[in-house]
């Protein structure tokens, strides 16, 4: 989300004061001037490759998120903050371009029959399952080119996977035309069509059980002044930056990379978007996405760990909220209740059969002990 030149600086800076250092107290521990990271934070000089080494080595950050690849930790906040203020929006852009709709993200951010008019090379997936085929299908003849490209048409020379893979990635366009009919295309376009999911995820509903109250009441309220104003049909992360403060997206920021693990990880971060133009998945989709199953995966085990603790009203509970009819509801919790009572059953015999394992043990013991005394 940085604009390009920004993105350096940024990430520097963002990054010393998320670990509470001082320019002088960083350059301490890398053996740098103060005065020289004050330039690369400001911009007026490029790190070199070997400053960048060691940040990256000293907080554990790769290279990649510190030059600007991807999404920082404050661009995933405005975007979370931006989304949440949106939610009663028909139609808001998104800063990949993509639109949402009361700040629901969807995949590729249009329908999936949209993509029935587009373009082969514009399917999500489509080159990727393109190169799968060339490599499957056309295997000899890919090999053969390759051979006569890279090595002046050398028989002799056997080529891995590797090579093969590398090559088709790096002249997809013109493998594709040499050597795939309109029929290989027409079933390349049929696959990557039909694997297409409509996968929308209503982000501002996650965030209302990531965000405390008091904060989202904040936001609310910022919200709520814009009714009226010539933004009141959509807030952009401009105007929200002037009206946001600092504590308040600090508080924000601070209680989402607390509660969800992918916010801080950092190769994660480097990587948001960077495949948008060749898989078509957006990257709030790709935040969202992780954000979501980080949340379903904590809830999941504060459920199993609530179901070890007390399993019959942990069944009951959740059998409560299926969609199914009160007799079917009453049936389900018979059945699960009979078997956690088996269930107790079999775990008390075999406690019963280890017990009486242990004491045989402890009589053959004995036993042998009083042959040997004896003898």
């Amino acid at each position: 989300m940085c604009k390009e030149g920004d993105n350096v600086r940024n990430r520097l800076a963002e990054i010393r004061n998320k670990k509470g250092l001082t320019l002088k107290e960083l350059g301490k521990k890398i053996g740098m001037r103060d005065n020289t990271l004050s330039q690369y934070e400001t911009g007026k000089r490029k790190p070199s490759e070997k400053a960048l080494i060691q940040i990256s080595n000293l907080f554990k950050i790769p290279i990649s998120y510190l030059v600007g690849n991807g999404w920082s930790q404050n661009d995933v906040t405005w975007l979370l903050i931006y989304v949440y203020v949106n939610k009663f929006n028909d139609n808001f852009e998104l800063p990949s371009g993509i639109w949402s709709t009361c700040g629901k993200i969807g995949k590729y951010g249009i329908e999936k029959e949209s993509f029935v008019d587009f373009y082969d090379e514009d399917i999500p997936g489509f080159i990727k399952k393109a190169e799968e085929y060339l490599i499957e299908y056309k295997n000899n003849k890919i090999t053969h080119n390759l051979i006569l490209d890279y090595y002046d048409g050398d028989e002799d020379v056997v080529v891995d996977d590797g090579e093969i893979k590398e090559y088709v990635n790096e002249n997809i366009d013109s493998l594709v035309k040499r050597y795939l009919s309109d029929n290989d295309l027409s079933v390349i376009r049929s696959e990557a069509l039909d694997e297409l999911k409509d996968d929308d995820i209503d982000l501002p509903s996650v965030l209302e059980k990531i965000i405390s109250k008091e904060l989202l009441k904040q936001l609310n309220l910022i919200r709520f002044e814009a009714e009226g104003t010539q933004e009141s049909n959509g807030l952009n992360i401009d105007y929200l930056k002037m009206h946001v403060s600092e504590s308040l997206f600090k508080q924000v920021e601070n209680e989402i990379t607390n509660k969800i693990k992918a916010l801080n990880d950092y190769v994660f971060l480097s990587n948001i978007g960077e495949d948008f133009s060749s898989t078509g998945i957006s990257p709030e989709y790709e935040i969202a996405k992780k954000i979501s199953d980080d949340l379903k995966l904590k809830d999941f085990k504060n459920r199993q760990e609530y179901f070890e603790h007390d399993p019959y009203k942990a069944s009951e509970e959740t059998i409560s909220n299926l969609s199914i009819s009160s007799s079917d509801k009453s049936s389900l919790v018979d059945i699960v209740t009979y078997l956690l009572n088996e269930n107790e059953k079999l775990k008390e015999r075999i406690d019963e059969l280890s017990e009486q394992i242990n004491n045989t043990n402890d009589f053959t013991e004995t036993s042998n002990g009083d042959y040997r005394g004896n003898r």
